[in-house]
């Protein structure tokens, strides 16, 4: 039986503004990178992941699927509801450098749906991988255990287990790959 939790759309939604907020032009690389490594530790820590997203191994490195296609407001997966609350809450562009899509906050992020954990993981992801050269921050995620045992060469993209993101060295490994295989489903993020 394979970890899966339920994905917490509010969380995710605040989580883009928080970084949005932090770190104005934010874009959707280092985004994807700062949830992954955000929800690795809480996971590892805390014994549940901050939003609870489904992890994808694309050549870039690892990408949470609801939060990709918030970031992208991808019609095709979000609801009416979801894309206003998007275009209310931020503001996205692509900068003439580059081709990444940006995001910078339209307003503050309601802090209230964080527990006090789910904020110091994902303010220090935020601190670590929100302005890292490019090239360092896909060679960290490419280094990923988690990563190198799902992406396969040739592939387009290849699921990651949250077996495979929970840390086979922490020392409570055993009774968190226990507790969250029986209990993922009921854990309410």
């Amino acid at each position: 039986m394979t970890i899966s939790f339920r994905p917490n759309q509010s969380k995710i939604l605040e989580a883009l503004v928080f970084a949005a907020s932090e770190r104005p032009g934010i874009d959707v690389l280092h985004l994807c990178k700062v949830f992954y490594f955000a929800d690795k530790r809480h996971l590892n820590e805390y014994g549940r992941p901050i939003f609870g997203d489904k992890y994808w191994a694309l050549p870039q490195g690892p990408v949470p699927s609801l939060t990709y296609d918030m970031i992208e407001r991808d019609e095709m997966n979000l609801d009416g509801m979801t894309l206003q609350q998007l275009s209310e809450a931020l503001s996205f562009y692509k900068a003439e450098k580059d081709d990444y899509l940006r995001l910078k906050a339209k307003r503050a992020p309601c802090l209230d749906v964080f527990s006090e954990s789910d904020l110091e993981c994902l303010s220090q992801a935020v601190a670590t991988y929100a302005e890292m050269p490019p090239d360092k921050l896909e060679k960290i995620a490419h280094d990923e255990p988690a990563y190198k045992a799902a992406w396969k060469p040739g592939k387009k993209r290849a699921a990651i287990a949250y077996e495979q993101i929970l840390d086979s060295g922490n020392p409570h490994y055993r009774e968190l790959l226990q507790d969250l295989t029986e209990n993922a489903g009921r854990i309410l993020l």
